[in-house]
């Protein structure tokens, strides 16, 4: 059964014909702050695009607030058709849910950028519009820059970094299933990993379809398993993906007794949706 979190620390305000929840620890301390440089409150960076999905343009920006520069992510969300237009007559927007797939990940004890806010407006009670401001995640990196990036060198400085660090990742994911969690967009490009006090720590994007289970059904957990296992990397092994799923498994005694038939089915999966992408690229 799916749960989602309440939005508590969140003031509402209407402006322009919008509705914004504003996050009440917005301007607090940070680690994520830098000096504004003598600029007054207001000062606004300029807002650069950065590549995003077809159906979402991503600015960051910054802005001055309190006397410290944030550094923020503004994503506005776009309907995919026509159809997902009418949909959201009865469900929530895409903003929302992602807000709430957050807030839910860190009531369990799990990472997700920090959300300052979000924004709807519509006619009565359809949204025709909607954006989520997100704080940056000031050190973190994403799996493919872990890999084979400018974090590489801290992920594969030696076999025994890289053997922590899959370990970490595979006892998150596990812990996550465990709780009845499930990510709906669980590709690498979708998980930060930063270092704090000598452990890793997993930052959770894209959360508009994460949810909560009170059993989590198979075809999901299968489901990222395989996003997962689509990390095509030189500087992961065979050995590496299977030290990854050992650790999940520990976390997941519920699947031990089958873990053969996972592992087979998450590698079969896994290459049909390779070979279906390689077929895409050739056209």
């Amino acid at each position: 059964m799916y749960t989602r979190a309440e939005h508590r620390g969140f003031e509402k305000i209407r402006v322009g014909g919008w509705t914004v929840l504003v996050s009440s620890d917005f301007g607090k301390a940070s680690e994520s702050l830098f000096p504004p440089f003598g600029q007054t409150d207001g000062v606004r960076g300029p807002f650069g695009e950065v590549p995003a999905s077809d159906f979402a343009r991503v600015f960051k920006c910054s802005v001055v607030f309190r006397g410290w520069c944030h550094r923020l992510y503004v994503k506005q969300f776009l309907f995919r058709s026509t159809w997902d237009f009418l949909k959201h007559i009865f469900r929530a927007s895409r903003a929302k849910r992602a807000f709430f797939g957050s807030l839910m990940l860190a009531e369990q004890g799990f990472f997700a950028a920090e959300t300052v806010a979000l924004g709807e407006r519509g006619f009565g009670p359809l949204c025709t519009s909607s954006f989520l401001i997100t704080r940056e995640l000031v050190g973190a990196e994403d799996l493919y820059c872990c890999f084979d990036g400018k974090n590489k060198d801290i992920v594969c400085k030696s076999p025994g970094a890289k053997r922590r660090f899959i370990r970490a990742l595979g006892e998150t994911i596990g812990r996550m299933h465990r709780s009845g969690i499930f990510h709906g967009d669980l590709r690498a490009g979708n998980v930060f990993a930063k270092s704090s006090n000598g452990t890793w720590r997993f930052f959770f994007l894209d959360n508009e379809r994460t949810g909560r289970f009170g059993v989590l059904p198979s075809r999901l957990r299968l489901k990222n398993l395989v996003q997962l296992n689509m990390l095509q990397s030189e500087a992961v092994s065979l050995t590496d993906r299977m030290r990854f799923f050992k650790a999940y498994l520990a976390q997941n005694s519920d699947v031990r007794n089958r873990w053969k038939e996972l592992a087979r089915r998450t590698v079969i999966k896994t290459r049909r949706r390779l070979q279906h992408r390689s077929c895409g690229d050739m056209l």
